[in-house]
Order: C-alpha cells, then structure tokens, then sequence
C-alpha cells in the first residue's frame, strides 16, 4: 500500500513562490513563518514514513503473501488447499476494499469444493458489505448455489429448448429443460446432470467431446425447476 503524499503538495503549493521577506523591514517574523512551515512539512514526511512501514509489517507482509499464494492455489484448481490461506488473510484484513474481493474468492472456492452454505455465507457478505463493490453482483448471482451442471444452450423459444433435450436423448444424454428471466426477458436453458463439486461437473463435461454441441459448467440454485421434455 502506498502511502498518500497529497499533502506535500498542499504544503508546497502554499509555501512555494513566497519571498523569505516583506517590504517594510518585518524578515524576523517572515522567518519565523518559514521556520513553522518547515517544521510542519518535516512533521508531515515523519508521518508519511511511519503510515508507509505501517503498511510494511509483518502482519501485512503475511497477508499479502497469504492471498498470492491462495490465488496460486485458486489458479491450479486446487481449491482445498486455496480456502484455509482466504480463510486467515481475511481474518487480518480491514473491512474494506479489497476485503470484497477476497470474500468472492473465498465463496467461489468453497462452491467449487461443494461447501454450499458456507459459501453463501461469505457471498452475503461481499454484497452486503460492499454493494457497490464490482464483485457485489456476481455475489448475489451465485448466492444460493447448491449444484453444478453442465449448461448446453439458452433459446428464446420453449419448442427450441425442447428440440434440443430430444437431440441430447439420441445421443444418450439425460437432459432438462428451465425458464429462466433475464433482463425482464423468459429464456429457456437446457441443462443436465447435478454434480456436488467442481471437479466432479469436470470429470462430465471431459465426456461430452462428442455430443451435438459444446457444454459448460454452471451453478444452478435450489429456485430453478427442471422441467424434462414431455413424452
């Protein structure tokens, strides 16, 4: 964290192009004047020193280490190992900025790892926390997660969402159906299998090279109905 220096250059702005004397013999009081500015933009540079090794502890110097090492993790999938270092750096972090960021990451691995209500728990947090955070609406997007599925196409039309349910049948794969409102605006999603973990919704998706169309991985919420095309 860098420090901020904006009030060295209030100090100079008042203090720089005045003259050291005045007409009308007053030098010792103009001295006097200069002598205190002095001392007040020394007492200035001492503290910005100390706000600088301030943020340079220990304690920072950890936290900042626990969270790229959990970003490493959070990278090579390896959300096990990614949740206890968020976990610890989140406990010594000031509630703000980036805190938001952290809670997202932090929920997103828990999801990830199939820990669904812990996950919502710092997800509630992000938004509720931070609402006019960036990470406040992808929050409230996968607050209430409680699968992960593999999504194979959004239609307009009800009839196009069931087409395509039938064309995954034909090739053995069992699929649904969903509304889905976005935007003031009912789409239709048609999706397949539930899967308690990231990598097991993975394992899945490796088996699909061959299916009509390329899929992808979602969480889906306990307030989506899986409607399965009529027989």
């Amino acid at each position: 964290m860098n420090a901020d220096l904006t009030g060295w250059g209030g100090l100079w702005c008042r203090f720089g192009g005045r003259p050291y004397t005045k007409p009308g013999g007053v030098r010792s009081r103009t001295l006097k004047q200069f002598q205190a500015s002095l001392k007040m933009l020394m007492l200035v540079f001492l503290l910005s020193i100390i706000f600088t090794l301030g943020c340079s502890t220990p304690a920072g110097n950890q936290v900042q280490e626990q969270l790229e090492l959990a970003q490493y993790y959070f990278g090579e999938k390896q959300f096990e190992k990614a949740v206890p270092l968020y976990q610890s750096a989140l406990d010594k972090m000031p509630d703000e900025p980036p805190q938001d960021e952290v809670l997202y990451y932090l929920a997103d691995s828990l999801q990830r790892l199939g820990r669904w209500r812990l996950a919502d728990r710092y997800l509630a947090r992000c938004f509720d926390d931070f609402p006019d955070s960036k990470w406040a609406p992808q929050a409230r997007r996968r607050f209430g997660g409680r699968t992960w599925r593999l999504q194979w196409a959004v239609y307009e039309k009800l009839d196009q969402a069931i087409e395509m349910v039938a064309q995954l049948a034909k090739s053995g794969q069992s699929s649904d159906w969903s509304p889905l409102r976005s935007n003031g605006n009912l789409l239709y999603v048609v999706r397949s299998g539930r899967y308690d973990n990231y990598a097991q919704a993975q394992d899945a998706l490796e088996q699909t090279r061959n299916e009509p169309r390329p899929a992808a991985i979602v969480i889906a919420s306990l307030m989506e109905l899986p409607r399965r095309q009529d027989k």
